[in-house]
């Protein structure tokens, strides 16, 4: 095999063995409860506007002495006292996975609740806490994770139902992140220098042969 096939072949070679590799891409529109565009966390009796409350209301920001402090996200609640006039409560987070390959996505976080939660990812049941009247359930946190078979393309919805057996009752999502591919499989700027590189090299050489033949 002549060097100049030898060069064309690898350089394809390369190019094919990337462009076939994952590039995994942060999800966009994840955010941790109580907190602002930034991720700063916001001041108690603030609205979350991040997250639905039931489907219409806006969640507010609210701290209690016996819950967990987190460095990342704080409480929210149906009312500014953790009060509510419904019970149980869906707060839900909407994100769009339009140009992600939905197959490809996963996401994990954590959540604590007063009293109990369950969560869900487009209906599908991730991971729920007690499900009693327990301190641990708003002093520590419980993970939560979703894979490809979860997610839907387009709008997905992240929604926990809060159930409380009396007042105050909060809920909060810590550590809230995810991936997917790129739908299509567009090749990152690392495939084309690859690319563009071992064609160069092709070039190269077959220049080289024709001044070697002249």
């Amino acid at each position: 095999m002549t060097l100049l096939k030898t060069l064309v072949l690898a350089s394809v070679a390369s190019a094919t063995l990337c462009a076939g590799a994952a590039h995994a891409a942060t999800l966009t529109g994840l955010f941790n409860t109580g907190v602002d565009a930034l991720g700063v966390q916001l001041a108690d009796g603030a609205l979350d506007s991040h997250y639905l409350l039931n489907g219409a209301a806006t969640p507010i920001v609210y701290t209690h002495p016996a819950y967990i402090v987190l460095s990342d996200a704080k409480f929210i609640a149906e009312q500014a006292n953790g009060g509510y006039a419904t019970n149980p409560n869906t707060y839900s987070l909407a994100f769009n996975l339009a140009g992600f390959n939905a197959a490809s996505a996963q996401l994990s976080g954590f959540f604590a609740a007063d009293n109990y939660a369950t969560v869900f990812l487009n209906g599908h049941q991730l991971a729920q806490d007690i499900q009693s009247t327990v301190f641990s359930n708003f002093q520590s946190l419980t993970g939560f994770s979703a894979t490809g078979a979860d997610f839907v393309s387009g709008i997905n919805h992240l929604s926990v139902v809060v159930t409380d057996t009396g007042p105050p009752s909060a809920f909060a999502i810590s550590g809230l992140s995810g991936t997917a591919d790129f739908a299509g499989g567009v090749p990152e700027p690392t495939t084309w220098a690859l690319m563009l590189g071992g064609f160069g090299l092709a070039g190269a050489a077959l220049r080289r042969r024709r001044a070697a033949t002249v």
